[in-house]
């Protein structure tokens, strides 16, 4: 038997920056390759299983860990299980796993443990000699988990694309060829508690109903430096056909009564062809859905047809990730933007009905007061041009990323709990700033300040698309934006928790598939 689990996931007592587990879709698709093969596995996820349940992290102030506790996991593995399996994807889970793994070896000390994820991939031996974990999944899962269990759970230092330690020496083999992604089998979603995601809300977008995440690509062809992207896929990018992708949603819809699907795409819009192909799918098969793009995109396939198509598609959120107003901070983190396409883009996405948000960060290693000024400025541009909402993040040097290359061997990181937990939230213990030109606390009020600016001027701009999104979500239960969304979850972390998580709770209840129009928009 095989085991699969999601470690428990990680809140902040504060809106900002880390947000709420959700379905784990990359390990959705460990299942439905272990399903193909006709595999017995067992997948436990940690956090969808108990999303009520809230723990301070010892010594992170501020930060508290979702879903069943370590030994509840440990206990729930079953007793034959042969290998067992861990994903997790960014290094806020790390510590969580690598203690989970200590655990899982007491209990099963001759179990292989796997880890995979796009923290394994950054630091396969650093996550090797600082845990129990036995193999490092290097690229995709699928392959991997295919060939361990084609090799009866037996001579897994054998199999491409895991690393190891042997006798004291750390071995990487050879990766793995990129998998055709019309090759893959569609993820299974039957052991995932998919109904407590969306009682609780908890969507890769905002909430429109029930939603489920959906890859219709793999891969990104830039090389932006603060990406772990470029280091665990490569640059190759890949397409699945359109009507592959809509089989999929027509699928999920009749089987999961879905009312939305979040794309988890790292770059969704590239191929304009592509993207209008797609659409036409969704609307010549009388879909009646919504669909998001919450990851961001990118903007020069965008014009008035494409927007239009989107719309009458169901495409109602997607965002855009310029990250900084500064041209010198454009060059250092190898963004390739054009603000003046982008401005196109967004106007004639806002001109169309399509909700857009725009995507910033700061404090990058040479940031100074006046590119953080820059960003202000483009800040209040997105609020003119009609931008809905904007997100502006903290710099966190992922490992394994030129930045976090560029830092490490300056003496700036250690790779400490506090490392791993950064980023998580403005007020959690561990914030702190990567660039000598700023302080901490400027870069927090800047981060304040930013969206002082924007929101007010889009108030004063447009003050009845803000009450009539509101209204919205009163009456249908629809998040139409992110600050809806945020304004749902500040009341659920108030005093009033118990009782807006209750009202919340039955508002979404009662919004069911009977209406899907009102999820739509």
């Amino acid at each position: 038997m095989f085991t699969l689990i999601n470690p428990p996931g990680i809140q902040s007592n504060f809106f900002l920056q880390a947000q709420s587990p959700k379905p784990p879709l990359g390990l959705a698709f460990l299942a439905g390759t272990l399903e193909k093969l006709k595999a017995e596995y067992h997948l436990i996820d940690a956090a969808g299983l108990a999303l009520d349940r809230l723990e301070p992290i010892p010594n992170q102030k501020g930060l508290m860990q979702v879903g069943l506790s370590l030994d509840e996991i440990v206990d729930k593995i079953h007793p034959k299980t042969a290998c067992i399996g861990i994903s997790a994807l960014f290094s806020i889970l790390w510590p969580a796993t690598r203690d989970l793994s200590y655990l899982i070896r007491e209990k099963f000390p001759n179990v292989p443990i796997v880890f995979g994820g796009e923290h394994a991939n950054s630091l396969p031996e650093e996550c090797l000699r600082t845990s129990a974990i036995t193999h490092i999944a290097t690229g995709e899962g699928e392959g991997i988990v295919a060939e361990i269990v084609k090799n009866q759970y037996k001579n897994l230092n054998s199999i491409d694309g895991l690393c190891f330690i042997e006798n004291g020496i750390f071995k990487a083999n050879p990766r793995r060829a990129r998998l055709e992604l019309n090759k893959m089998p569609k993820p299974n979603w039957s052991q995932i508690p998919l109904e407590n995601y969306w009682m609780d809300g908890t969507t890769q977008g905002t909430y429109r109903g029930r939603s489920l995440p959906i890859l219709a690509t793999r891969g990104c062809p830039y090389e932006c430096t603060f990406c772990t992207s470029p280091n665990m896929l490569g640059k190759r990018y890949i397409k699945r056909p359109p009507t592959e992708v809509a089989d999929e949603m027509e699928h999920w819809i009749e089987k999961y009564k879905i009312d939305n699907f979040d794309f988890c795409d790292l770059t969704a819009v590239v191929n304009r062809r592509w993207t209008k192909d797609l659409c036409n799918e969704i609307i010549n098969r009388g879909l009646n859905i919504s669909w998001q793009m919450p990851q961001g995109t990118r903007s020069e396939a965008f014009d008035d047809e494409l927007s239009d198509l989107l719309y009458k598609s169901g495409c109602r959120n997607f965002g855009f990730a310029p990250e900084t107003g500064d041209a010198e901070t454009l060059k250092l983190i190898k963004k390739q933007v054009n603000i003046e396409k982008m401005r196109i883009a967004i106007r004639s996405a806002v001109k169309h009905k399509l909700n857009v948000s725009c995507f910033l960060v700061y404090g990058f290693p040479k940031d100074t007061k006046k590119s953080l000024r820059q960003s202000i400025i483009l800040a209040r541009k997105f609020a003119v041009w009609g931008v809905d909402d904007i997100a502006v993040n903290r710099f966190t040097p992922y490992p394994g990323t030129e930045l976090a290359e560029y830092l490490k061997n300056r003496g700036k990181i250690i790779l400490d709990d506090d490392f791993f937990y950064l980023g998580a939230s403005l007020r959690s213990s561990v914030s702190a700033t990567y660039t000598e030109f700023i302080s901490q606390k400027y870069l927090n009020f800047m981060m304040i300040y930013t969206y002082i600016n924007f929101y007010g001027l889009s108030f004063i701009l447009r003050p009845h698309r803000m009450i009539w999104n509101f209204i919205k979500l009163f009456k249908f239960g629809i998040e139409e934006t992110s600050y809806v969304k945020h304004f749902v979850v500040i009341l659920q972390r108030s005093s009033f928790l118990n009782l807006t998580r209750k009202f919340s709770k039955l508002h979404r209840a009662s919004h069911s598939k009977s209406s899907p129009k009102n999820f739509i928009g």
